[in-house]
């Protein structure tokens, strides 16, 4: 019998694959038909024609290996697809609505025994399930379950966990109750119907430390104690809070077990999970049950226990760990474990022949798609790992321009079930492709697939209005902004309005007075321009903490959202005429909003201001502050520019066109000159600027496709001489082409 080919098939089949080369090509056959059938199960549902030529085929096959049953070389793989056949064909009847005889077909696969337990478990779940439904009874549950599974399945065993869940919820409260008590699946049970005690379950804890030791060289663990750290692992992640006694138990547990994969992994979710995450000793948890599953690995010939638990570890750790200051010296590394991360899809995908869609493909989602439907296990585990490498690269401007940025989030909706989190994946896919430029692919995206289905989705009309505005007419994108506002307004009334979208509403009113600006004049969007803190006072009433803040970043509170209208409105008086006086009110306001932080943005303000009156060591001295805390700074590498180059600022068109545009007047710009002591200083300055730029467009997103950077790097390679300056002028020109009414970041929340 070839055991490794059938072993690793029925380790795939319950991940959710369906392809197979077993060596049999009855099983094979068998498990591909079992695999159609889930497919439409787990999708939209099966319907009578594709049931029908479904049921044919398991017949057809049914009878070819009841015919050579006798002859089998193998009786277990023969009994192992009869087995999946049977099943197979009671599920297809149930959905035909021939019940007796789908009742017939489970009874007779129930009784079919078979040697690969963990898959058998998975059979005997869903024939089970089938037989309740049959009966439209579901007392046989709580009569057989515990004969079924005793064990909760590991994660990997989707298909086993996808019928477990069925089950459950199909349970009553009272037949919950007839489980075995002190079993950690009766437990998971009442959990996932809500029924669970936290302190019934800590009653628990001092009778299982009292029954575990540390294992004998020829012993195991305790196995109760062991299931019942699977289960709390589901608990903590369920839970807010948790009572301060689970600590001692867990650390008891631990010294009460050698090398536990379970508890090791049950730690690190108690120390991360909680309201202050208890970083040092979640990630040293983390980094033993990575240590101890790489060695189980290898002790069985390459094959993972758990992988689904690897990758939700994985996933659950970089979630916690925001950036390089957790790094802990020959312990962990976050950039590490981010690539240790997308080897194990990439190896998992290969291993079960799931389609895993790369670089090229994934700027053409829309046709180049392939939907895995998979058990709730697996599809969560692996949506939220690509989401998880998209969020800690997201910044990276090399992943965004060789796209492996698009193939992260692609690949999270090939799989993604929850249709709030596949919109939010689309949108965000949509925003890269924005970033990147392809306009119409990501208009196509947000009118076909987002707006269709998702109407409320506010920020997706925002970001669809901004593209819009590259064109040289805006109503579409003026009439876009206008319609959405007019509903925000009515959903507000209704007091449905999500705090996250109070924000957007905010920002979807500054691109409306935008919008004005450049159809209709700046004179006309200042009159507009008090509407802007009416709404915010509305938005965000002082006698409402909810609304202060979307997370726990400086610039996710409404302080931040206030000063930043301050800033937009000191960019409008400063371009108005006999406004200067205005735009200085405008950002002491800006400043006198907080002192909790210091913003920049009043600093590039302040600085565009000044450059404005003829101040230019002063700008020059904002300019410098503002790099000096931020080396990759567009607006402030602009006004360095502007400084040096003055002759060259643009003065029939704003430079920007957003909260920072502050334009130089031409009487000014003789004054600028004196900046410099000499010709060697302006010639230092220029190479400084030089690299300021340069080094910009490698390392940020904003400065590569800011088309003023490009602007005045084609100027300093003409002035030296370097052909580069043709290039410059192209990526000047091009993103010129395709720059929005304001940056598309100011959607995206």
């Amino acid at each position: 019998m070839r055991s490794d080919t059938i072993v690793g098939a029925l380790r795939s089949r319950l991940l959710g694959s369906g392809e197979f080369d077993t060596g049999y090509p009855a099983l094979d056959t068998a498990l591909r038909l079992q695999f159609r059938l889930h497919y439409h199960l787990l999708g939209k549902g099966v319907n009578n024609v594709v049931a029908q030529v479904l049921k044919d085929e398991c017949s057809k096959l049914e009878n070819e290996l009841r015919a050579s049953q006798s002859k089998s070389v193998d009786a277990n793989v023969s009994q192992l697809a009869l087995k999946i056949v049977s099943n197979a064909r009671g599920v297809i009847s149930y959905h035909l609505g021939a019940l007796n005889e789908s009742k017939e077909l489970l009874v007779q696969g129930a009784q079919v025994d078979i040697v690969w337990a963990g898959f058998a478990e998975f059979l005997n779940l869903e024939n089970l399930y089938y037989r309740g439904l049959c009966n439209n009874d579901t007392a046989v549950y709580a009569e057989e379950l515990s004969n079924v599974v005793q064990d909760i399945p590991p994660e990997s065993h989707g298909m086993a966990w996808h019928y477990l869940q069925l089950i459950f919820k199909s349970m009553t409260r009272d037949q919950l109750k007839t489980l075995p008590a002190d079993s950690a699946l009766t437990y998971l049970g009442n959990l996932v119907n809500g029924y669970c005690d936290e302190n019934q379950l800590l009653t628990l804890i001092d009778p299982l430390l009292k029954e575990s030791k540390f294992p004998q060289a020829n012993e195991s663990n305790n196995k109760k104690l062991i299931q019942f750290h699977v289960f709390l692992q589901y608990f903590f992640k369920s839970s807010d809070t948790f009572s301060p006694k689970w600590y001692p138990f867990i650390v008891s547990s631990i010294e009460k077990t050698f090398q536990s994969i379970e508890i090791s992994k049950c730690a690190m979710i108690y120390f991360g999970h909680q309201a202050e995450p208890v970083v040092k000793d979640s990630l040293l948890n983390f980094v033993n049950f990575v240590r101890y599953t790489e060695r189980n690995f290898v002790i069985n010939n390459e094959n993972y226990d758990d992988v689904i638990s690897l990758i939700d570890c994985f996933t659950f750790i970089l979630n916690i760990v925001k950036n390089d200051s957790f790094n802990v010296s020959h312990v962990f590394n976050l950039s590490d474990s981010l690539d240790r991360l997308l080897s194990l899809l990439q190896f998992f995908y290969q291993k079960n022949n799931f389609s895993i869609m790369n670089e090229n493909d994934s700027l053409n989602w829309l046709e180049n798609s392939s939907k895995l439907l998979l058990p709730f296990t697996v599809s969560n585990a692996l949506s939220d790992a690509w989401t998880i490498l998209f969020s800690h690269k997201k910044s990276s401007l090399d992943l965004l321009l060789s796209n492996e940025l698009t193939s992260y989030l692609a690949n999270a909706m090939c799989v993604e079930s929850s249709e709030g989190k596949l919109c939010d994946l689309q949108f965000q896919y949509s925003y890269l492709l924005a970033e990147k430029r392809l306009i119409p692919a990501a208009t196509k995206i947000l009118k076909t697939v987002i707006l269709e289905k998702n109407p409320d989705c506010y920020k997706a009309w925002h970001l669809l209005a901004l593209c819009e505005s590259i064109r040289e007419d805006k109503e579409s994108a003026f009439k876009i902004v206008c319609s959405v506002i007019e509903a925000m307004k009515e959903t507000l009334a209704e007091k449905k309005l999500s705090k996250i979208d109070r924000w957007q509403y905010i920002h979807l009113k500054l691109t409306q007075l935008s919008l004005i600006e450049e159809i209709f004049g700046t004179a006309d969007a200042l009159e507009m321009l008090p509407e802007i803190y009416e709404l915010y006072g509305d938005l965000f009433p002082d006698d409402k903490d909810e609304f202060a803040s979307f997370g726990k970043e400086i610039n996710q509170s409404k302080n931040y959202l206030l000063q930043m209208i301050w800033i937009f409105a000191a960019n409008m008086f400063l371009r108005a005429e006999s406004k200067s006086e205005s735009c200085k009110n405008a950002i002491k306001e800006a400043e006198n909003v907080t002192n909790a932080y210091k913003n920049l943005n009043c600093n590039i303000a302040r600085g565009y201001m000044y450059l404005t009156e003829g101040g230019i060591k002063r700008s020059l001295k904002e300019f410098e502050s503002v790099l000096f805390y931020d080396q990759y700074n567009v607006h402030a590498v602009l006004g360095l520019a502007e400084i040096i180059f003055p002759d060259e600022s643009n003065q029939s068109e704003p430079s920007f066109q957003n909260y920072c545009d502050l334009i130089p007047k031409e009487e000014h710009l003789a004054t600028r000159k004196k900046v410099f002591v000499n010709e060697l200083d302006e010639s230092a300055s220029c190479a400084r600027l030089k690299f300021l730029l340069e080094y910009s467009i490698t390392q940020s997103i904003d400065a590569y496709f800011t088309p003023e950077i490009w602007w005045y790097l084609s100027i300093i390679y003409n002035k030296f001489g370097d052909k580069s300056y043709k290039n410059a002028l192209l990526n000047c020109i091009r993103y010129q082409e395709t720059k929005p009414i304001r940056e598309f970041k100011f959607c995206n929340f």
